[in-house]
C-alpha cells in the first residue's frame, strides 16, 4: 500500500482513479469552469421525462391561505388536552393481526375508560410481553402511527413481575410533538402521507440542503426522500418528498435564515409514496465554459472550428462513462479505504481516514490531531484538536472511546451513518470499474469481443441497489438478489455478437451477486484485486452493513439534445443565462470567448466526464484552480 500511496503522489487525480482513455481524437482546449454558480445548472428529469424546475407562481397566496385555514380546523381538537381519544379502523385491525383479540380489547377498553372519565389519563396500562423482536418493533410503530397520543415501551423483568409492554399517555401535546406526529389521527383521510416539492439549491450539496430544511422545520432527515444527490457548486433543481409535512409549514420554514439564502421550493403536492434513490430518468445540464484557449491554436476562427468538430464528435460517439473524481473524495483515496473495508482490516480503515498525510482544513490543529491519533493513540487529545468541520473523523474517534478504547477500530467506524460507510465501498467499486474500462479500451478499442457482457436498454441497477430485507430463508434472499441483478445481462458469443453494438457493452461493479466477462477482461479484475490484496471471497461477508452485491454499468454514455452557443464578451465577472437565440457578441470591444453547452445525461453519468471528452482538459480540481488563477 505504501507503494500505491507513493505512486499516487506523482499522479493526477484522473490517473489515480483509473481515468486515462478517450473515445475520439479531439483537439484539446482549456476553459474556466464554475466561475459563478450559475455557470453550472443541473435540472433533474423525472422517470416520465418531465424537467424539474422552480415555478414561483405554482402556489398562490390564495392556496396558502386555504391550506392554513383547513389546517387550523384539523388541529382544533388536538389543542384540547381533554378531547376524546380516537383511533382508526386501520389501527385497530393492525393490532388485532399482531397481538390478537384479547390484548387489543384490553387496550381499546382502556381508551374508552379514559374517554368516559373511568380512569385517570395518566394511568399506566400493561399488556403481555411480545417475545419476537420484529413484532415488538411493529407494535411500537403501530402505536406511534395510529394511536399518537400514547407512548409504548418494554419493561425490564423483575423478581416480582415478568417483562410487560407498557402503554401510557404522552405528558403533553406540545407543538414539536404534534409536528413529529404529523398531527396524528387528524391528518386528513385521503390525503397522501408525503409532501412532494421541487427544491432549488445554490452552492450546497443535497445532504446539506436537506439538513437546512430539517433545522428550520425541526424534522428528522429520515423523513425526507430524494432521487439523487446533485453538485454542490452549482444551481440545481430536484424533487424531494417529506413525510406528513404540510404545505404551509414548509413555506413558513423556508423563511428561516438557514433556508433564506440559496434554497427555493415550488410545485408542492401530496403524494402516496416517498422518493427513492434512482427514481429519475437523468439530468439536464446547462454549463458555461469561460475564456476558451488553446496552447496550439492562437487564431480564434481556427479554434472555433476545432471546438465545433469536437462537439460533433461527442454528439455522435459519446464518451467513456467513467465515475467522476467527486466519487473518490478530495484527496482521491476513498477507494483505498474501501478496499480495507472489503478485506475487513478495520485498523487500516480508520488509520486511512485519520492519516496525517491528509489535511482538509489546512490548519496546524488538524495535523496535530491526526498525529495524536496515528502516532500516539491519544483519543482525548485527538477529539480536542480535531476541527469542528471534520464530522466523520470526530464521530469515529468518539465511537472508539465509547466502544472500547484506542484498539476498537470497528467500534469507531461502525458509529458512522450507513450512507457514509457505504461511500468508501462504492468508491472501491468505482475505482476497479474505471481501471478495467481504461485497460479494456486501451487494448481493444471500440469493438466487442466474445465473452463480453451486454445489456440493451437503460440500466437502472447502478450501485448495490437491491434493498436488504429480513427473511427467514437467507438462501432465498441471495438467490433473488442474484437473479434481479443479472436480469437481462447477456454473454456474447460468436453466434450473437453481431446483434449488439459497443453501446450495449457493460462491465460489472465487483460484488457477491454479479458475473464477470468470460474473456481476458476477467484477468484485468484479478490483477487489480491482487494489487489491492483483495480476493473474490472477500465480497462474501456475513455483515450485511458492508455487503456489496455489485451491479452493472454501461461502458459508453451518449448525450441527448446537445445544444451549444458561442458568446464573445468583455468582462469575466458577469453572469449570463443560456438562450439559443442570444446574441453571439455582447459588444464591439469584447475579446473573451466562451461556450454554452446544454445536454441531457442518463442518471449516474457524470457531466465532468462529458466535458473531459469534449475538451481533453483535466477534470482535477487543481487543474481548474490553476487555470482560474492564470486568467
Amino acid at each position: 500500500e505504501k507503494d500505491l500511496r507513493r505512486n499516487m503522489e506523482k499522479k493526477s487525480g484522473e490517473e489515480i482513479t483509473g481515468i486515462t482513455q478517450y473515445v475520439s481524437e479531439n483537439e484539446k482546449f482549456s476553459f474556466i469552469l464554475k466561475h459563478f454558480w450559475s455557470d453550472f445548472v443541473v435540472e433533474e428529469i423525472d422517470p416520465a421525462g418531465n424537467l424539474i424546475q422552480i415555478d414561483e407562481n405554482k402556489i398562490s397566496e390564495e392556496e396558502e391561505a386555504k391550506e392554513d385555514e383547513e389546517k387550523c380546523e384539523e388541529t382544533k381538537v388536538a389543542e384540547d388536552p381533554n378531547a376524546p381519544l380516537t383511533f382508526t379502523d386501520e389501527g385497530k385491525q393492525a393490532l388485532l393481526d399482531l397481538i390478537g383479540e384479547t390484548q387489543t380489547g384490553i387496550f381499546l377498553d382502556h381508551i374508552d375508560l379514559i374517554n368516559n372519565k373511568g380512569v385517570d389519563r395518566k394511568e399506566l396500562l400493561k399488556l403481555d410481553y411480545i417475545t419476537e423482536k420484529e413484532n415488538r418493533i411493529k407494535f411500537h410503530n403501530i402505536i406511534k402511527e395510529h394511536f399518537p397520543y400514547f407512548d409504548s415501551h418494554t419493561s425490564t423483568a423483575t423478581k416480582e413481575e415478568p417483562q410487560k409492554v407498557l402503554i401510557f399517555m404522552k405528558k403533553e401535546l406540545s407543538k414539536s410533538k404534534k409536528r413529529k406526529m404529523g398531527v396524528g389521527n387528524f391528518w386528513p383521510a385521503g390525503r397522501g402521507k408525503y409532501l412532494s416539492f421541487h427544491l432549488e439549491k445554490k452552492n450546497r450539496d443535497t445532504v446539506t440542503a436537506i439538513g437546512d430544511l430539517c433545522f428550520s422545520l425541526k424534522m428528522n432527515a429520515k423523513s425526507f426522500g430524494f432521487a439523487g444527490t446533485k453538485d454542490k457548486r452549482a444551481i440545481t433543481t430536484q424533487r424531494v418528498t417529506a413525510w406528513k409535512l404540510e404545505i404551509p409549514r414548509l413555506l413558513r420554514g423556508m423563511k428561516h435564515r438557514s433556508c433564506q439564502r440559496g434554497l427555493r421550493v415550488s410545485n408542492c403536492k401530496y403524494v402516496d409514496e416517498a422518493l427513492k434513490l434512482g427514481a429519475l430518468k437523468g439530468n439536464r445540464f446547462t454549463i458555461l465554459l469561460r475564456n476558451l484557449k488553446s496552447d496550439q491554436i492562437s487564431d480564434w476562427k481556427d479554434l472555433e472550428g476545432k471546438i465545433l468538430a469536437n462537439l460533433e464528435n461527442v454528439k455522435q460517439t459519446g464518451f467513456l462513462n467513467y465515475f467522476g473524481l467527486q466519487r473518490f473524495g478530495m484527496k482521491y483515496r476513498n477507494h483505498l479505504i474501501g478496499a480495507h473495508i472489503i478485506a475487513g482490516d478495520w485498523k487500516k480503515v480508520v488509520e486511512g481516514i485519520l492519516s496525517p498525510e491528509v489535511n482538509f482544513t489546512g490548519t496546524p490543529s488538524e495535523t496535530k490531531a491526526r498525529k495524536a491519533f496515528c502516532e500516539e493513540g491519544n483519543l482525548e487529545k485527538t477529539i480536542q484538536l480535531l476541527p469542528k468541520k471534520l464530522n466523520v473523523e470526530k464521530s469515529i474517534v468518539l465511537g472508539m472511546k465509547k466502544a472500547g478504547g484506542e484498539k476498537d477500530f470497528y467500534g469507531g467506524f461502525s458509529r458512522l451513518p450507513r450512507h457514509l460507510k457505504m461511500l468508501y465501498g462504492h468508491a472501491f467499486q468505482s475505482y476497479i470499474w474505471n481501471r478495467v474500462v481504461s485497460d479494456r479500451v486501451k487494448t481493444h478499442g471500440l469493438k466487442l469481443l466474445p465473452g463480453d457482457l451486454v445489456f440493451q436498454g437503460d440500466l437502472l441497477l447502478d450501485e448495490d441497489p437491491i434493498e436488504e430485507k429480513e427473511e427467514e430463508d437467507e438462501t432465498e434472499v441471495v438467490d433473488n438478489k442474484v437473479d434481479k441483478i443479472n436480469e437481462g445481462i447477456i454473454v456474447l458469443s460468436a453466434e450473437n455478437i453481431d446483434k449488439y453494438s459497443i453501446y450495449d457493452l457493460v462491465l460489472p461493479l465487483p460484488g457477491n451477486a454479479i458475473k464477470y466477462p468470460e474473456n481476458e477482461t476477467k484477468e484485468i479484475f484479478n490483477k487489480i484485486f491482487e494489487e489491492l490484496e483483495i480476493t473474490e471471497e472477500n465480497f462474501q461477508v456475513k455483515n450485511k452493513e458492508f455487503c456489496l452485491s455489485g451491479a452493472y454499468r454501461k461502458v459508453f454514455s451518449r448525450v441527448d439534445d446537445l445544444d451549444w452557443k458561442f458568446i464573445t464578451h468583455e468582462k469575466m465577472d458577469e453572469e449570463y443565462q443560456f438562450d439559443s437565440s442570444m446574441e453571439t457578441t455582447k459588444n464591439e470591444e469584447a475579446t473573451l470567448k466562451s461556450l454554452f453547452v446544454r445536454f441531457e445525461l442518463p442518471s449516474s453519468s457524470y457531466a465532468t466526464m462529458f466535458l473531459r471528452e469534449l475538451t481533453r482538459f483535466p477534470t482535477d480540481f487543481d487543474a481548474h484552480k490553476s487555470q482560474s488563477a492564470s486568467s
